[in-house]
């Protein structure tokens, strides 16, 4: 992370090695060899100066609160073991994203989980039987 100033949780985070910090503003060789990048200043003119030159370099770029900007987005996600539903708003919305992730966390409980480890578990087995595809096909759809 690039960033003359950091929240209370970032410094804490490059305390504990969970991230580096470099205790500066950005400069363009920030981009040298990078796949990805996240911007976030306070600043909608640096935030579009930096995603032109990612841009530019073929990098791809997330300007934060700024769908316009965006190579791709973050979705909110319910996971319940396999079952994993991304909700996405394409930068418009994080707290509606966040909302309806809320809710789809209560309409999908924990036990989805375990149901849908056995479904997978009951289809490998249909799986080890030698039907044939259209005789399997109504095990799946019934």
């Amino acid at each position: 992370m690039v960033a003359p100033n950091a929240t209370p949780k970032i410094q804490r985070w490059a305390e504990a090695d969970t991230l580096t910090w470099i205790k500066r503003r950005f400069d363009s060789h920030d981009l040298d060899d990078v796949f990805l990048c996240v911007v976030s200043t306070s600043s909608k003119a640096t935030n579009q100066a930096i995603f032109g030159q990612a841009q530019q370099r073929g990098i791809l770029c997330n300007v934060v609160r700024d769908g316009a900007f965006c190579n791709f987005y973050y979705p909110a996600v319910v996971k319940r073991g396999p079952l994993q539903i991304a909700i996405s708003t394409a930068g418009h919305s994080g707290a509606l994203a966040k909302r309806l992730r809320e809710e789809l966390e209560r309409e999908f409980g924990p036990e989805w989980e375990n149901w849908l480890r056995w479904l997978g578990e009951a289809r490998s087995s249909l799986y080890d039987d030698p039907l044939s595809p259209r005789q399997r096909r109504p095990c799946f759809t019934s």
